[in-house]
């Protein structure tokens, strides 16, 4: 039940992303796998930012703070460039998969689709390159 609360909660956190615009040379497409790899931060709301690192070897670390609390997931990941599937899989095993939608140098933009009661939705998360 207490891991179930937390992944809602990360749900939750990622579907209350805004959207940043760039302009100029950081709309310029990077393709690779190794274009990923960094550290990317996502507002989260009420001033509350996110960080995924995506590190060469294949790991992640996300991380944000909700509530005066700090959360972490760590796992790895899987960045399919010819598809554009980004998948993460948690150290407990639980696979997310989301639809990259656009990478620039400074932009991430990935899609997370679900399977709801109420029908299909879907959660447009937005990062900016920290470095």
């Amino acid at each position: 039940m207490k891991q179930f609360k937390f992944l809602a909660m990360l749900l939750m956190t990622f579907s209350l992303s805004l959207v940043f615009t760039s302009c100029g040379d950081d709309d310029d497409d990077v393709v690779g796998e190794a274009a990923i790899v960094g550290v990317w931060k996502q507002y989260l709301g009420d001033g509350e930012y996110g960080y995924t690192t995506f590190n060469e070897d294949g790991t992640y670390i996300d991380e944000f703070d909700e509530a005066g609390s700090h959360h972490k997931s760590e796992g790895t990941y899987v960045y399919d460039v010819e598809n554009q599937w980004l998948t993460l899989t948690r150290e407990s095993g639980y696979t997310t998969e989301y639809k990259v939608e656009s990478l620039t140098k400074n932009v991430l933009k990935i899609r997370y689709y679900i399977d709801e009661d109420e029908g299909f939705s879907d959660y447009l998360h937005v990062y900016q390159r920290v470095k």
